[in-house]
C-alpha cells in the first residue's frame, strides 16, 4: 500500500499540523463554529433525530464531535483542534486517491493540500466535514 513516497506524506502531514494548528485558537468563533457547538452539545438522540431535522448534513460529525467535546471540552482551541487533526489525517487518504491517477498526481496532493491557505483554514474549523467525505471517497474507492 505504502511506497517511496512514505516520508514526503509524513512532511505533508507535518507541516500541514504546522500550518494549521499554528494560532488556531487566536479568532473567535464563527456563526457556523456557534452552530456546531449548540448542536452537538444536546444529547445523542436529539442530534440524531430532533436538532438536525430538516439540515443537510448528516449527524455522524456532531455525534463524533459530541464525544470529542466530553473529553476534550468546548473551548475554540478543542472542538478546532478536532477538525485540524482530522484533515491532517486526510493527506495519505488524498495521496491514494491522486495515485490512482499516477503517481505524479499523488505527488501533486502532497504538495498542494498542506500549503493551501483556504484549506488550512477552513479544515481547522468546527462544521467542515471535508475529512468525512475525503474518508467515505476513499473508503469506496478501495473496497
Amino acid at each position: 500500500m505504502w511506497d517511496a513516497f512514505f516520508p514526503m506524506i509524513l512532511i505533508a502531514m507535518s507541516l500541514n499540523a504546522l500550518l494549521v494548528f499554528y494560532k488556531i485558537d487566536s479568532q473567535s468563533l464563527w456563526t457556523d463554529e456557534f452552530w456546531t457547538l449548540k448542536a452537538s452539545g444536546r444529547d445523542l438522540y436529539d442530534i440524531c433525530f430532533v436538532w438536525l431535522q430538516g439540515d443537510v448534513h448528516p449527524p455522524f460529525y456532531f455525534v463524533v464531535l459530541h464525544f470529542w467535546r466530553l473529553i476534550f471540552g468546548s473551548s475554540a482551541l478543542s472542538i478546532r483542534a478536532f477538525s485540524a487533526i482530522m484533515g491532517t489525517l486526510c493527506i495519505p487518504i488524498l495521496y491514494l486517491i491522486g495515485k490512482e491517477f499516477g503517481r505524479r498526481v499523488g505527488l501533486l496532493q502532497l504538495c498542494y493540500w498542506p500549503f493551501h491557505h483556504c484549506i488550512s483554514i477552513f479544515l481547522a474549523r468546527p462544521g467542515c466535514t471535508h475529512w468525512l467525505c475525503s474518508w467515505r471517497f476513499c473508503r469506496r474507492l478501495y473496497s
